[in-house]
């Protein structure tokens, strides 16, 4: 992941356009912890489709899924447990910028960890759907950045 740090400005920026709209859409008002949440969502999602390589988030985000496991079990929530582990597994076994570097895996898969947490937790609606947009811009501009851009400065008269 040489361009990490072009990743997170971009998560920086899709935080911001995200923000920008909740702030016209939503009818809670946005608090301090929700935009850092916010924020640490839009970062992580901005780096996430680089989680199939070795790399500091594939490092970050096994050692999330051993306390996501760990917590499952604890709380016996078997549904979790179970997706939680077939993810990691799965990761383990995709190359490049193949899964993880698709804009529908990248929209489908928050969406289905959405209705698993607001179905277990008092999360509300508006909140979490801030929460999911973060996460999914972000991630949407890592694909922009990888994709997008280099061919846009790659044209030759």
């Amino acid at each position: 992941m040489p361009n990490y740090r072009t990743h997170l400005v971009g998560g920086v920026v899709s935080f911001a356009i995200v923000y920008k709209l909740a702030g016209y859409c939503s009818p809670d008002p946005i608090n301090y912890l929700s935009i850092i949440g916010g924020l640490g969502l839009a970062l992580l999602g901005s780096i996430f489709p680089d989680i199939d390589i070795p790399s500091r988030m594939q490092t970050i985000f096994y050692r999330s899924m051993i306390l996501v496991l760990i917590s499952a079990l604890v709380f016996k929530l078997w549904k979790l447990f179970l997706g939680a582990s077939a993810l990691s597994c799965v990761l383990l076994f995709i190359k490049h910028r193949t899964l993880t570097h698709h804009a529908l895996f990248l929209i489908l898969f928050p969406l289905v960890m959405l209705f698993v947490i607001t179905s277990k937790t008092s999360f509300s609606m508006s909140l979490s759907l801030f929460f999911y947009a973060c996460f999914v811009v972000g991630a949407l501009s890592h694909i922009l950045l990888d994709f997008g851009i280099k061919r846009l400065f790659s044209r030759r008269p």
